[in-house]
This record gives structure tokens, C-alpha cells and sequence, in this order.
């Protein structure tokens, strides 16, 4: 008989989708190489997830299928209750998690230097402390144990842990801002004997095992830091040289996100993330910076309302561009609904600020919203979406009124990705300074999904995110081109 083997760690991996981060993957390290032939879904059970798929890697992420590895994969059905990160309660008035442990360290920059007021943030993504000097730790290299729960599995627990306990939940906070996260984690039983190349054995259990480690692409190559109220999430180039200029964007979330985590402001969907992954970094290398909107703060309202630390936001970018090589002729800023109103009222206040606007699904104040009338700006929205449509109708209308000459275009987002894509890019191409884009209909919105207002809103976001020829717009400006 051969020996007993063991598996040494769990790892619950996520997957960016365009509509949030869902965990997809479940990795178990053996500390031997098994077979890929000798194993099934029906050999493993993964609690309130569905197993699709099973195979063998040799790589730890689990990226590629081989006849023998030390890795077993179990791919997660995305279709499952439990499966997106985040978690939306719907409308305000919900109590959430309390605030994460005190800041980790003292007040730094990240890379360690000192920050003035700008300090690492306090809180966790799935019980993972996170820290201005790089990415949030519980990735890969920070599991210090094997997986807890019986045997083959006990007797550890991640490295860092939870920098303080979870509190009592808040107050409900305004409309909209009731998301919370879900761990990062999977609980995984091998039901059958599992025997290696070389004949050892790990035997099959009736325990569950909680995963000890997590994967985040793209999520944890962000730093997490705070200033004033706000907590903000950055991406710094990974082949970041001080002797090179780089732009940088800024993403504001929409409402639903508001919370306590900086995280959620990237596991909301592809707004954010997308600037940030490998794909856009090689063609585009740039700073991304998300900011956190806490629970309970209305960063702009349907009254045109925006509230104070929507200035903490331009100071951040401040402070970033004096501590790193930012070129400030390409400084970028998008936003999904209320993150669109905020990018508009910062515009507004600093009209010779921003390169660039991608404007998605929002609205504000028309008349002071003029004074953007030459700038380099694209507008996305979505005929079904109630409020947007009216509310850029009214700003686009007030740019016409100041002399602005509009690209106008009306695309089915249903239609084949490469040819929404094809029309983008020749709506780049055009000479105008503003872009409007219209989707006809409601065909943002998916066949499962009900047709509304809100669903016709909310669907939107995903879309314009998901054209590259778009994003591939928002590099081409400069701020000396755009001041008319």
C-alpha cells in the first residue's frame, strides 16, 4: 500500500466579470502528483457551490490542464447564490459590517514613504489585511497553514487575519448603499480516495475544508490607503519607472458599492479593474486610482448635490502625482452613475484638470455642467435608462447651446462584441470633441434579466466598460488638446 498523502492547501480563486468578481475556481495542493485521469466532480463536494468541471495542473493558479500535477482544480458554476463577491442588499436602510482593525501601519505612502495624512487603510477583503505598501496580503504567499477542518487539514490559519473583528453593523446608509463582501473562501470535501502517480493515497472524508488561501487577478495587484473619510484603492504600473511619465484614471463607483471595504469598490464589476489588467497595461501602462465611498455618504445626489469629500478625491490625486512620475497633461476620469455625476462636478470645478471623460449612465446639472462644453468627453447611456437619457439629452443640449458640435450615435449593444467594437472605433475616429452614445432599446439588457429602468441603468455599466475601442479613446487625449 502506498502512503498516505495530504492536501496542504485550499485556495478559492476569483474571476473578473464584467457585471462583478465571482469566485470561480477552488486549487487544492497535494503534496504529491496525481493522475489527472483519476479524478471527477463526483469525487469532491464544494458547500452551496456546483463543481462543473475538475482536472489536473501543474501551476498553483490552475491556469492550464496537464495528464499529471500536484494541483486539482474545481471549476465553480458563476450561475450559483453564493458565487459573486459581493453581495447586494438592495436599497439603504440595512445594517452592515462594522469597520475593519485600525490602520496597519503608520502613515505612509505607498512604497513606505511618509504621506502626511494619507495613511494605510484599515479593513480586510475575506479576512486579508491590507497595507499602502502593497497588495492585500491572503494571496498566495500569505496562507500560513494547511486548511482548516479534520484531517489532512487542521492546524493552521492564515498568516494575517483579520486586522480587528467585524462591528455590531451601522445605521443604514442612503439609497443604494447596502453592499457588502463575501468571503473569499470555499468550504471542499474529498468524498473518494484519491491515489498519486507513485501509488501514495489521500483518503476521502466526510469533513469540509475551509480554504486557507485566496486569489484575486488583477484586485490584488491594487494598494489600499485612506485619506480624510475616503479609503482608495491604487494601481501603480508594474514596470513603474520614475524617468517615465504615466497617465492615470480615475474610476468612481456607483452607489450601490458604498461601504466600509475598499474592495468593493473593484468587485462591483469592470470599471475599475478593467484599466488595471494585463490586457490594457500592455498596451496602455498607467495609474488606476478607485476611491471607496463610505456607507452613509452621498457623494452626489439627484438635486445636484455633491457632498465635501468629493474634494479629497482631487487632493488625492495630488498627493499621488508629487509622490510618483504621473504626466498631469493625461490625467482621466470615468464614473458609472453616481461616479459619472462626480466626475462631472469635478469637472466642473477644475475644468482644466482632466484630459478625458467617459461618462457612464448619469446626469447633473446642465447649466453649470456647460462649461464643460469643449472638452474631450463620451457619453454612454441607455434609451431604456429614465433618468440618464434626459438628464445627458439636457447636457448635451447645453453643450450645443455654447457652441459645442456633438458626434451622436445610436448602437444595439446586443449586436457581435467585434462589431460594437467596430463602430466604436470609427466613432473615435470622428473629429467631434464629445461623443453620445445611445443604446437602442433596452438591449443592454440580458435575456435573464427583467426589463426596467433600473435594469436598463444599472446594464449599462458593464457595456461601455467592455468596448475596448472606447477605452482605447480615453488614452488618445491630452489636456492641451481639450481646452479649446
Amino acid at each position: 500500500m502506498g502512503k498516505n498523502g495530504t492536501i496542504k492547501n485550499i485556495t478559492a480563486m476569483t474571476s473578473n466579470r464584467p457585471d462583478g468578481m465571482v469566485i470561480s475556481r477552488a486549487v487544492l495542493e497535494y503534496d504529491f502528483a496525481l493522475d489527472g485521469s483519476q479524478v471527477s466532480p463526483e469525487g469532491y463536494e464544494v458547500e452551496k457551490r456546483t463543481i462543473l468541471e475538475t482536472y489536473v495542473s501543474a501551476d498553483a493558479c490552475g491556469k492550464e490542464p496537464a495528464q499529471s500535477g500536484s494541483f486539482v482544480v474545481l471549476q465553480l458554476s458563476e450561475k450559483d447564490e453564493t458565487a459573486s463577491v459581493q453581495i447586494d442588499k438592495g436599497p439603504g436602510g440595512l445594517k452592515g459590517p462594522g469597520p475593519g482593525g485600525p490602520p496597519k501601519d503608520g502613515p505612509k505612502l505607498p512604497g513606505g514613504q511618509p504621506g502626511g495624512d494619507l495613511m494605510a487603510a484599515g479593513g480586510s477583503m475575506a479576512g486579508g489585511s491590507i497595507d499602502a505598501g502593497g497588495p492585500p496580503s491572503g494571496g498566495p504567499n500569505d496562507a500560513g497553514g494547511p486548511p482548516s477542518g479534520g484531517p489532512n487539514g487542521a492546524g493552521g490559519s492564515p498568516k494575517d487575519g483579520p486586522k480587528g473583528p467585524g462591528g455590531p453593523g451601522g445605521p443604514g446608509g442612503p439609497a443604494g448603499s447596502a453592499a457588502e463582501l463575501r468571503p473569499v473562501a470555499v468550504s471542499v470535501k474529498q468524498k473518494a480516495d484519491i491515489v498519486g502517480v507513485n501509488g501514495e493515497i489521500c483518503k476521502g472524508s466526510d469533513i469540509f475544508r475551509i480554504s486557507n488561501r485566496r486569489i484575486c487577478p488583477v484586485a490584488d495587484d491594487f494598494r489600499q490607503m485612506k485619506l480624510g473619510a475616503l479609503k482608495f484603492n491604487l494601481f501603480v504600473p508594474a514596470q513603474y519607472d520614475p524617468s517615465q511619465k504615466y497617465p492615470l484614471v480615475l474610476f468612481i463607483h456607483d452607489a450601490g458599492p458604498c461601504g466600509d471595504d475598499p474592495m468593493l469598490a473593484l468587485a462591483q464589476g469592470n470599471g475599475g479593474l478593467i484599466w488595471a489588467s494585463p490586457e490594457e497595461q500592455k498596451k496602455h501602462p498607467c495609474f488606476v486610482l478607485c476611491p471607496q465611498i463610505p456607507r452613509g455618504i452621498r457623494l452626489t445626489d439627484d438635486d445636484f448635490v455633491a457632498h465635501p469629500e468629493i474634494e479629497t478625491i482631487k487632493r488625492m490625486i495630488d498627493l499621488l502625482a508629487e509622490q510618483y512620475s504621473i504626466d498631469m497633461d493625461r490625467i482621466y476620469t470615468t464614473g458609472q452613475s453616481q461616479g459619472c455625476m462626480a466626475s462631472l462636478e469635478l469637472g466642473i470645478r477644475y475644468p482644466e484638470f482632466f484630459a478625458g471623460f467617459l461618462l457612464v449612465a448619469g446626469q447633473w446639472d446642465p447649466d453649470r455642467s456647460s462649461v464643460l462644453w469643449n472638452q474631450n468627453i463620451w457619453i454612454l447611456v441607455s434609451e431604456g435608462d429614465k433618468k440618464a437619457l434626459p438628464g445627458m439629452n439636457a447636457i448635451t443640449s447645453a453643450f450645443e447651446e455654447k457652441g459645442a458640435v456633438i458626434g451622436r450615435y445610436r448602437w444595439d449593444a446586443k449586436m457581435d462584441p467585434q462589431l460594437l467594437n467596430e463602430a466604436a472605433a470609427k466613432a473615435a475616429s470622428d473629429s467631434y470633441r464629445i461623443r453620445y452614445t445611445v443604446f437602442e432599446g433596452s438591449s443592454v439588457v440580458p435575456p435573464e434579466k427583467e426589463v426596467t429602468p433600473a435594469t436598463n441603468h444599472v446594464c449599462t455599466w458593464p457595456v461601455a466598460y467592455g468596448i475596448e475601442a472606447v477605452r482605447d479613446w480615453l488614452f488618445t487625449n491630452h489636456r492641451e488638446n481639450g481646452q479649446g
